[in-house]
């Protein structure tokens, strides 16, 4: 027959396409002329993919052929190739150098050939596993080199994509939601899965709905400041400095307090905090006041600084009025040591001096009389920053550098309002002497919230509802029973 010797000449044989690792197409229809067999296959380092008893498709990467195995006969096969321009026959020497190459390729590691008749005789797994162990080395290889690439290109990915990733999640969420309500509602059933997913969605609503309420409770806090502070600066008005009177010059010299029936109520629908109060202080005494709560005592610092305008009667210091009297210029002559101890942000220095009017040496044995000046020296001097109101010292501390500040003004009258009631005892007999020492020749209004800390006091004011029930010396209160200090001192009065 002369067809086969045609077709062999014409037309590039299987072994020709795999040298040239071109995809065949293969159909099985038996034709004449002699065609490479299963074993020849194996035979010459080819992969070889049973595929069935009819047809076999090759599509083997580096010309590795597939041929069919079927039931043990030799096969013929027309070969078409879907290639437009077919390669051109090789030579013999180029056919060997090229089988040599894939017989290097497949022998790696030492390992086995791969042969048509071990794929043959093996099952799907192993097959698997067989192909595994060939491709791990080039895999092993390879690796190294894809992971470096894929981490760059990792690291150029940006951060939006998260962002939108997250956002797609939550519309996912809320889609989710939406299709389980509309379920829930058209289907009318109840299962534990959708109980628990519709649980674990209410987590989340309700953390979102506590970020929500608590950026709107400070968005309205922040809006009430901005308010109070604009109602300060447009509506409140500032506090008048007229006055009628020039003090003499070195007022006051010698801190005589006169109260000439005080009366005061703070609205004119509210009951009066002092009702007739009257008494005088002797040059450089020492006078405790106290009383229960509700009794008055706070009132008389009020008046006395003017915090208040609206009393009744007169008040004199050294005989001058103060309602004749500027503001600025009363304040400035005496000094308070509050309950709350109140500090500014800045320095040190800047708290006991705002005015830059005394040296370090003498702000230095302030600190000193008062016990503070190891604490100070420790933490970096006179520059040491304050934090807002003082939250870098304790409570102690800070009535420390307060009583301090009053040292430094060497007033003839120092008002103590209750500044002991917060404090621990060590600290309050700190206070007490360093008051002892240092205003010896001041007057001292002491307001009490503790009796014991009065007990070295000239004399004792006791209040009632405003109105001065006793005042004498703390030793002779003491001994009648049926005083009003004697059961204060004793609790023997509610």
């Amino acid at each position: 027959m002369q067809s086969a010797p045609f077709a062999r000449a014409t037309r590039p044989t299987v072994a020709a396409a795999q040298n040239h690792g071109m995809r065949a197409n293969m159909t099985a229809r038996p034709i004449t002329g002699q065609q490479p067999t299963a074993a020849a296959a194996a035979a010459s380092g080819t992969r070889v993919a049973a595929m069935g008893p009819t047809s076999v498709g090759a599509a083997c990467p580096a010309g590795i052929a597939a041929a069919n195995v079927n039931q043990g006969r030799p096969a013929t096969y027309k070969y078409t190739s879907n290639m437009r321009n077919p390669p051109q026959p090789q030579t013999v020497q180029q056919a060997v150098t090229q089988q040599a190459v894939a017989q290097q390729a497949v022998h790696i590691q030492g390992q086995e050939p791969l042969t048509a008749s071990m794929l043959a005789d093996a099952n799907a797994q192993e097959q698997k596993q067989m192909l595994g162990e060939r491709l791990f080395p080039v895999m092993h290889r390879w690796y190294p080199d894809m992971a470096g690439k894929i981490t760059g290109m990792l690291l150029e990915i940006d951060n939006s994509e998260l962002l939108h990733m997250l956002e797609h999640h939550e519309s996912l969420k809320a889609k989710v939601e939406e299709a389980v309500a509309v379920l829930q509602t058209h289907k009318n059933f109840l299962i534990p899965g959708l109980v628990g997913l519709a649980l674990s969605y209410a987590l989340s609503v309700t953390a979102l709905l506590n970020g929500s309420i608590t950026a709107f409770t400070e968005t309205e806090k922040e809006i009430v400041s901005v308010e109070r502070v604009m109602q300060y600066i447009e509506r409140i008005k500032t506090e008048s400095d007229d006055f009628s009177q020039q003090p003499p010059f070195a007022w006051p010299s010698h801190g005589v307090i006169s109260f000439v029936h005080v009366s005061l109520r703070y609205r004119e629908s509210c009951p009066y905090s002092l009702r007739g109060v009257s008494f005088e202080t002797r040059p450089g005494e020492k006078l405790g006041v106290v009383g229960r709560t509700g009794s008055g005592k706070s009132s008389l610092i009020q008046v006395l600084f003017r915090m208040v305008d609206n009393f009744e009667g007169a008040v004199l210091i050294d005989g001058v009025n103060i309602s004749n009297l500027q503001k600025g210029k009363l304040r400035s002559s005496l000094s308070v040591i509050p309950q709350h101890p109140f500090l500014f942000s800045g320095t040190i220095r800047e708290n006991l001096d705002p005015h830059f009017l005394k040296s370090d040496s003498q702000i230095w044995k302030a600190l000193k009389d008062c016990h503070m000046d190891e604490k100070l020296q420790s933490l970096g001097g006179l520059d040491v920053e304050v934090e807002e109101q003082g939250q870098n010292f304790s409570i102690g501390e800070r009535q420390l550098i307060c009583l301090a500040r009053a040292l430094l003004q060497r007033s003839k009258i120092l008002c103590m309002d209750e500044a002991t009631a917060s404090i621990d005892y060590h600290t309050d007999s700190l206070i007490r002497h360093t008051v002892r020492m240092a205003f010896r020749r001041s007057t001292i209004l002491v307001i009490a919230h503790r009796v014991e800390t009065i007990l070295d006091c000239d004399r004792v004011i006791v209040m009632n509802e405003g109105q001065i029930v006793e005042i004498d010396k703390p030793s002779t209160l003491l001994s009648d029973p049926k005083s009003e200090f004697y059961g204060l001192v004793y609790n023997k009065k509610e």
